[in-house]
């Protein structure tokens, strides 16, 4: 690279900033800063591959800050020059609305022209708006095609893909154990989602034989490969002894995995058990962060659950008027129990204005739509109201 050679950029990019086996870009790879400069490098002396890696990387977050609008550009230069792949990213962008406004109809024929120029990742990801009716009429026959078209080329994504297709009868009949043989195609390739969906089919013995063990390889597989999903899959096997011996320790690790990944209804299971010192240390505090991260990331059943810690004055200070306020965003976000808990605020005045008629109408809100506490709350309101009355 340093004697002038694109090609030797964009290699040495390669080594520093993807992760084996899978050869994904990685900020735990072994220097993905350095491998951007290289792939900048590489596009700046003409290779647009270079271009596309370095788009991908600032797309990513991975070696520099997330930055979109410097991605889109870089996209947009390898496909004016004919970079079929260039052309892949730039769809997905407007397809997105990331770092471009979005718009699908465009990001359609960009895909339908670089599927025509045989790009078949393009051609898997054609497959979507034909599958969602979006930018283009809904067509599940020429979706399921192109999903074909893309697996038959070894795109492992198109496979798993393809595997839904027939996992659901979408334009075609259902074909469980069609969608399985899809689902360890992908897996065995090395696409994660497909090792998770291999997993539930084993699980489940829907179109393979019924093994928890194999379901349990699987999912442990899938999360290895960075499936927080099915690093809380495994968690909760662990906490209940389900498949596997029961092991709390060993499910706050795997929550605690997933809550770092991203998966936020880890991270309140993670924090339930350090409230109640459950296979771990006690830790009110840590719980009540944990609770605080799935709230702020929208996840309402953490507002719920750190309402109750400020009710409490478990780990945080007390304060019935911050409860309240959680658990009325909860509420209206649609979360039935934090509904129930905030008729419960209000039949006693805690933190709001003592309103006995309002508690009923939310432990009725909550009881139509299936929260038992919810039901319980108004049917003990009711007996008391009995009880008082003439």
């Amino acid at each position: 690279c340093r004697t002038g050679a694109p090609l030797a950029c964009l290699v040495e990019g390669w080594a520093l900033s993807q992760m084996r086996p899978c050869g994904q870009p990685s900020n735990k790879a072994a220097d993905p800063g350095t491998a951007l400069a290289r792939f900048t490098t590489a596009c700046d002396m003409g290779l647009q591959r270079g271009c596309v890696e370095a788009g991908r990387l600032h797309h990513g977050g991975i070696g520099a800050k997330r930055n979109y609008g410097l991605s889109v550009p870089l996209f947009k230069r390898a496909c004016d020059a004919g970079h079929t792949f260039g052309c892949t990213r730039l769809a997905l962008a407007h397809f997105q609305g990331r770092g471009v406004g979005k718009d699908r109809a465009k990001a359609v024929q960009i895909f339908i022209r670089a599927c025509d120029q045989g790009d078949l990742l393009a051609c898997n990801n054609l497959g979507q708006p034909y599958a969602m009716g979006a930018g283009v009429k809904k067509d599940p026959l020429r979706s399921r095609a192109l999903f074909e078209k893309a697996c038959r080329g070894g795109i492992l994504v198109a496979c798993t893909n393809l595997g839904r297709v027939y996992k659901r009868g979408i334009g075609v009949r259902k074909d469980p154990t069609k969608a399985a043989s899809l689902f360890k195609k992908a897996c065995d390739g090395g696409h994660v989602l497909g090792c998770s969906l291999l997993a539930i089919a084993h699980a489940t013995g829907t179109g393979v034989e019924r093994n928890d063990a194999i379901a349990m390889r699987l999912f442990d597989k899938a999360c290895q490969g960075g499936h927080m999903r099915n690093c809380a899959n495994l968690a909760v096997s662990y906490y209940h002894g389900k498949s596997v011996a029961k092991d709390r320790a060993m499910a706050a690790r795997l929550y605690r995995k997933a809550c770092l990944g991203g998966f936020l209804p880890s991270c309140i299971n993670l924090g339930l058990q350090y409230r109640l010192g459950d296979g771990i240390a006690a830790g009110p505090g840590r719980a009540a962060m944990l609770f605080k991260k799935a709230c702020d990331g929208g996840h309402l059943r953490g507002c719920v659950q750190l309402a109750l810690v400020h009710a409490a004055g478990d780990g945080v200070r007390r304060d019935a008027h911050i409860a309240a306020s959680l658990l009325d965003k909860a509420c209206d976000g649609g979360n039935m129990l934090g509904c129930s808990n905030l008729g419960v605020a209000y039949l006693y005045g805690k933190g709001v204005t003592k309103d006995p008629s309002k508690a009923a109408a939310l432990f009725k809100r909550a009881c139509d739509r299936g929260d038992k506490t919810g039901c319980k709350n108004l049917q003990l309101l009711g007996s008391q109201s009995n009880k008082s009355g003439p």
